[in-house]
């Protein structure tokens, strides 16, 4: 576990960014986020290879800064 930090553009949903960071090795197969742009986001994450199943979470920080 750790902190990253990284850009995403303005109007890109949360699944729609993760989908993209995860790449086509990985499908999301349902989401949630919980708390606004500073909140939490939960998945549930096939691994298209294997068809292992997984959970993923990350909690989300916003600066406003970013978006000007």
């Amino acid at each position: 576990m750790g902190w990253t930090g990284t850009h995403r553009d303005r109007g890109t949903t949360d699944r729609e960014f993760f989908q993209r960071e995860f790449g086509a090795e990985h499908t999301i197969l349902d989401c949630a986020s919980i708390g606004g742009p500073g909140g939490t986001f939960y998945a549930a994450v096939q691994t298209v290879e294997t068809g292992e199943v997984w959970a993923y979470v990350a909690m989300k920080s916003y600066d406003r800064r970013d978006y000007r």
